[in-house]
């Protein structure tokens, strides 16, 4: 599901955000997170406007994990 990672860039502050974005199973993790994660992270190594990145996940709680039921 390719909501699952939100991503966004704003120039004016030149910060990036990665949410993890499945807050109703913990925001554990999946394969196709993660390789979304990493494509967003290898933008952002090519981007020389974004200074910081911040990974965050959506609802209470970081991330439970892996997602052992995927």
């Amino acid at each position: 599901m390719d909501d699952d990672v939100l991503y966004e860039k704003d120039p004016v502050s030149h910060i990036a955000r990665i949410t993890l974005n499945r807050p109703a199973k913990l925001n554990a993790m999946t394969l196709g997170m993660y390789e979304r994660i990493v494509a967003h992270l290898d933008d952002v190594a090519e981007d020389d406007d974004v200074k910081v990145v911040i990974l965050r996940g959506a609802g209470e709680n970081f991330t439970a994990g892996v997602d052992m039921g995927e």
